[in-house]
């Protein structure tokens, strides 16, 4: 395509994608995760190729793991979100929809707030999510981060292991078998 597209001049975009996941241990700085996670995940509003699509979480530490982000959240961009200028809007309306349909399953941690005409969605955080869900099928590109936890590392190294390659993978936590 790109060869075609350089004979003629034309100008071309290919696009990378893929659900890139972040996977968050036990025994690691759940404050660091959560900063790194949230920044990755809220560049341009989630709309870049390498952005966290999902998280798997130890069960172990998934609940203060989920309160560490939330409050990163408010770090970032204060509590009144949507009035805040540095807080990226979604690229239009059809997207916005898109992504307002994929917060049906599951329950909503952090966010949830979307508007249309604004072409605003919030950082939203969902739990409770399974494998079967809409919002785990496809890329998500946009400011949504579903989150899965696991007992044994082994489940989260077994998901991204059958599903495709994603473009960029997050570990956090300090286990060897998953570091290899």
């Amino acid at each position: 395509v790109m060869k075609a597209a350089a004979e003629n001049l034309t100008p071309v975009i290919l696009e990378l994608g893929g659900k890139s996941p972040c996977i968050v241990d036990e025994d690691a700085d759940l404050e660091r995760a959560a900063k790194r996670i949230i920044w990755g995940k809220l560049i341009n509003a989630g709309q870049t190729c390498i952005a966290p699509d999902y998280l798997f979480a130890h069960q172990s530490i998934k609940k203060e793991l989920l309160d560490k982000m939330a409050e990163q959240i408010k770090l970032m961009y204060g509590h009144a979100i949507k009035q805040n200028r540095l807080y990226p809007r979604i690229v239009n309306e059809q997207a916005v929809e898109r992504l307002r349909s994929l917060l049906k399953q599951g329950k909503i941690h952090t966010g949830g707030e979307v508007d249309v005409a604004e072409k605003f969605v919030a950082p939203t955080i969902i739990e409770d999510v399974t494998p079967d869900f809409l919002i785990m099928q496809e890329e998500i590109f946009g400011p949504i981060l579903p989150v899965l936890s696991f007992k044994h590392i082994d489940t989260a190294i077994d998901y991204v292991n059958k599903n495709e390659k994603p473009l960029a993978l997050y570990y956090f936590g300090n286990t060897k078998k998953a570091q290899t």
